[in-house]
């Protein structure tokens, strides 16, 4: 019998994937850079990066779709092992790329891209009037294909199909929301999708990570895209351009050692968009080596992610009406740099959407086991906090906005005053919530 439980699966591009006895996956997040259909250089300390801001994505858009993440360490991911649909959904905002299956290289050969036909007149960078669906075969090399020819080679059938577009523009919308609030443009990306065991349909791989997506500087865009000039690039288009610089068919050339500097400026964008768009900062960054493949190696790590309880903490953060974002955001910022702690957003008022309230508690309720605590924020005739508080068994704090100490004053007692056996405790400041939560949390 083997020493390990662990067995070699595959490897990806940037990837190495095992399995265990549980029908799960150990992802090994490698330093790999792939571009071009093969592997570019290594980029030191990307690995662990990429593993935070998948991480990330997959807990923030759980109430999208449903995901194949279930915990991670350092450079590794352990996942519910998925038979995989053999197709990269990539979805476009805008017409760019360099690439043999990028939207600008196949703009400037027709107009029709996997069965969608472009207008006239479109330049490189543009907007696009509404984001796209451009999918491609997934393999060695990537072949782009139309939802008819999916259908047509029996990938998918036509439910399953709807489905996939559907959650794969609310992803983008939520990917693209988040970017522009923390400065950046999430050009495009791609999504990967697999069958659980029980036939469901799990979002796979990695999600809106530099390695997957493009993005680019937000104040800056519009500026260079007047003048002609290329926009401000966050990710792996910074070595993909000085390939194309250096050599005329990166497809087939000898590729060329990519300078260190190039490399560092790659790690340092990485790592700034990743604590940019989650509000987390690495305070160490570990580095991938090839003994990490060893079967032994990994089965130590597998073994401590496995019989060790996700060190993740969630926050559910409720307000009652847009209007009081200034004070949600101002909620979250005290919590940005906690790596341990996730934190979910929702507007929804309880006297128009109650039914809708409820469906979210018992989202939360059904698929959540881990640590939770809800945050209300509404004022005047709080019914929020009192509702939530009696239908979840999770703490309730109640922080409700103000305009200034009189508002406080006049409308303080509908959050204080609510009736018996309804436990909601009233935080009128953000850094006190936070305080609160962190002993909660023993933190």
């Amino acid at each position: 019998m083997s020493t390990t439980e662990l067995e070699f699966y595959r490897r990806g591009k940037v990837r190495d994937l095992y399995t265990t006895p549980n029908n799960e996956l150990l992802l090994v997040h490698s330093d790999r850079l792939s571009s071009f259909d093969r592997k570019i250089c290594d980029v030191t300390g990307k690995g662990h990066i990429l593993t935070e801001m998948t991480t990330f994505w997959f807990n923030a858009t759980r109430d999208i779709v449903p995901n194949h993440y279930l915990k991670s360490f350092e450079n590794y991911i352990l996942a519910k092992k998925c038979t995989v649909i053999p197709i990269e959904f990539v979805v476009r905002g805008y017409i760019t790329g360099n690439t043999k299956t990028s939207l600008w290289t196949n703009y400037n050969i027709s107009r029709n891209y996997c069965g969608i036909y472009f207008p006239e007149g479109l330049v490189k960078n543009q907007k696009l009037s509404e984001p796209v669906i451009t999918p491609t075969t997934k393999g060695e090399t990537d072949e782009p294909l139309s939802m008819q020819e999916i259908l047509d080679r029996g990938v998918l059938n036509k439910e399953q199909l709807d489905y996939i577009s559907r959650s794969v523009l609310e992803l983008f919308s939520f990917g693209t929301e988040i970017a522009r609030k923390s400065g950046y443009i999430l050009v495009d990306t791609k999504y990967e999708f697999g069958f659980d065991s029980e036939g469901n349909i799990l979002l796979i791989d990695e999600v809106h990570t530099c390695d997957s997506s493009r993005y680019w500087k937000l104040d800056s865009y519009q500026g260079r895209f007047n003048n002609a000039d290329e926009p401000e690039k966050l990710d792996k288009d910074q070595i993909r351009d000085y390939v194309r610089s250096a050599i005329s068919d990166p497809y087939n050339d000898q590729i060329p050692v990519i300078p260190d500097t190039v490399k560092v400026q790659v790690l340092s964008t990485y790592s700034k968009l990743y604590t940019d768009l989650s509000g987390i900062e690495l305070e160490t960054l570990v580095t991938y080596d090839d003994a990490d493949t060893n079967l032994e190696h990994l089965q130590g790590v597998y073994n401590s992610i496995k019989y060790t309880e996700t060190r993740r903490r969630v926050i559910v953060i409720i307000a009652g009406s847009t209007s009081d974002e200034a004070h949600v955001l101002k909620i979250k910022r005290e919590f940005g740099r906690q790596f341990n702690i996730g934190i979910h957003i929702h507007y929804c008022s309880a006297h128009k959407n109650t039914k809708q309230l409820l469906e979210i508690l018992d989202y939360y309720n059904d698929n959540y086991n881990t640590k939770m605590v809800y945050i209300t924020v509404a004022g005047r005739s709080n019914a929020l906090s009192g509702v939530v508080a009696c239908n979840t068994n999770r703490p309730v704090i109640a922080c409700p906005p103000f305009k200034d100490k009189d508002d406080m004053m006049v409308n303080i007692n509908s959050s204080l005053q609510c009736p018996s056996k309804t436990p909601v405790m009233v935080i009128l400041e953000p850094n006190n919530v936070y305080l609160s939560v962190m002993r909660m949390f023993n933190m």
